[in-house]
């Protein structure tokens, strides 16, 4: 059997590979690029230094060939300062454009799901319909939500890799993080800031739906639950 670094690198046998370099979402997309930005200036810029460092090994090698003690050209000490300055200035808007992107104010906007972080697990309720979940949520794709985050205990941390931005969950505040899916299906995630002996197991796992989907699931967690032990006693 080959061996396959992603099966490697799985949490659990029951758990796929995640990446932050996959991504599900928008602001995901978002994120990665100014990433893949700073990957390629960072690799253009190590290029240049070990181009130098070796040239300036070879030609300097020989006791006779030893750099003169003449002061250094000032277009290269332009050239010095003005290039790193102008890389810094660029990012600077770049990470700029990218908060604006990703996480816009919300305008007191209702949010689709107030998740609370407990330690060790994940609660999960939704205003519009009065449903809970634990540690499971599922939440439309294709559309632009707004997701509240709280901590009922000690500080937490959302994150779920392929969705790009990461939450912190402090106790007796409300942060706000927008999301929007691309596609339905299955992602998983972690709390990312240590909170007690338990954080290693605090997983989290969020189904993302088409909106039919999305609201059949909704209807149905709003059903009032059988009592199973009257109906099998009425019935004996």
């Amino acid at each position: 059997m080959p061996f396959v670094w992603g099966n490697f690198l799985k949490v659990s046998p029951d758990i796929p590979f995640q990446s932050v370099l996959h991504s599900s979402s928008q602001q995901a997309e978002e994120i990665n690029r100014v990433t893949n930005y700073f990957f390629i200036d960072s690799g253009f810029i190590l290029l240049v230094v070990i181009v130098l460092t070796a040239y300036v090994l070879y030609k300097f090698s020989d006791k006779k060939n030893q750099p003169s003690a003449k002061p250094l050209s000032r277009k290269w000490e332009v050239a010095m300062i003005g290039i790193p300055g102008l890389l810094v200035a660029v990012f600077l808007y770049l990470n700029i454009k990218t908060i604006n992107l990703v996480e816009p104010p919300h305008k007191n906007e209702i949010p689709e799901v107030i998740v609370t972080a407990h330690q060790w697990w994940w609660e999960a309720s939704y205003p519009s319909s009065n449903v809970v979940t634990a540690n499971e949520i599922h939440l439309p794709a294709g559309k632009k939500i707004l997701i509240k985050l709280m901590s009922a205990d000690v500080i937490h941390d959302w994150w779920i890799p392929q969705f790009g931005n990461k939450m912190d969950m402090v106790p007796t505040q409300e942060n706000y993080l927008w999301l929007n899916i691309k596609q339905p299906g299955e992602y998983y995630g972690t709390c990312s800031e240590y909170c007690g002996e338990q954080h290693a197991h605090m997983r989290l796992k969020v189904v993302a739906q088409n909106e039919i989907d999305y609201h059949n699931w909704l209807a149905q967690h709003q059903q009032t639950a059988m009592n199973t032990s009257s109906t099998s006693g009425a019935q004996l």
